[in-house]
């Protein structure tokens, strides 16, 4: 509770001070009552913070990190412009059923200082939600990854799977565990990969880690790979690693998944 306090008077805190001195830029170029510019400077910083707390629940869970480079700074690119352009908009809405439709036009004179700000500061936010998740993805894995060894351990005296039921439309297929490429989480469920198709199963990921053969590792919290399938490993960014599996696939490894595989591996 003392933290979750701590972190409210501090987004607080910064709310007002973004607010004061967004209040004494505009007293110089928009002629004005004070009280007016400040009410709308005050509903454009809390309208920035909620489409701050929209985006990092959006990029938590769009698993934005374990997207290609490339493929995320598009990404970045165009939610920087959507939030930018929903900020403008929205502040307009406000100024216009709080002012009404003179004042707000006056105030819009302001809204290509707020595109070239809004754009710099929404950037910088969202690359360090993507730093900030990855860390803690970083974090989170050492544990996961000690969970998967422990899990291989009861394995040993757990049945070893060698075949998999799956059901497929109204028939149901056997897998077999060589076959597969790897695995991964969806919700409740495990979406099982193999090189052309892929199964979900009404089963757990712990499930899998204790009853899969040793060639299988896991590389990601959400992944399990068959170090049979894998073709080589690639590093694109400062630690940040894929690996390409013999059917062309591309998976996102954590870099304690790295570090596991390399163990396993011997290398």
């Amino acid at each position: 509770m003392t933290v979750n306090r701590y972190g409210i008077l501090r987004l607080l805190l910064l709310w007002f001070v973004i607010g004061l001195c967004h209040t004494l830029l505009l007293s110089h170029y928009i002629d004005l009552k004070v009280s007016v510019l400040a009410l709308h400077a005050m509903i454009r910083a809390l309208v920035f913070f909620g489409l701050n707390i929209l985006l990092n629940y959006a990029l938590i869970y769009s698993h934005f990190s374990a997207l290609p480079p490339l493929q995320r700074r598009l990404n970045v690119s165009l939610l920087a412009i959507l939030c930018v352009g929903l900020w403008i908009a929205l502040g307009f809405v406000f100024d216009y059923l709080s002012f009404g439709q003179t004042t707000a036009q006056e105030l819009s004179k302001m809204n290509r200082i707020y595109a070239a700000f809004g754009l710099s500061l929404f950037v910088i936010i969202l690359q360090s939600i993507h730093i900030h998740t990855i860390k803690n993805e970083n974090e989170t894995e050492h544990p996961a990854t000690t969970a998967f060894q422990e899990g291989k351990d009861v394995a040993e005296k757990a049945e070893i799977l060698e075949h998999i039921a799956v059901r497929a439309n109204s028939k149901i297929n056997v897998l077999s565990v060589a076959e597969i490429y790897f695995f991964t989480s969806d919700g409740d469920y495990v979406m099982i990969h193999t090189e052309n198709a892929k199964y979900l199963k009404e089963q757990t990921m712990k499930y899998f880690e204790q009853h899969l053969p040793s060639a299988f590792i896991r590389i990601h919290r959400s992944a399990i790979v068959n170090t049979e399938k894998i073709s080589r490993v690639e590093l694109l960014e400062k630690q940040t690693y894929y690996l390409i599996l013999k059917n062309n696939q591309r998976l996102k490894m954590s870099v304690a998944g790295y570090k596991f595989l390399r163990m396993k591996l011997g290398l």
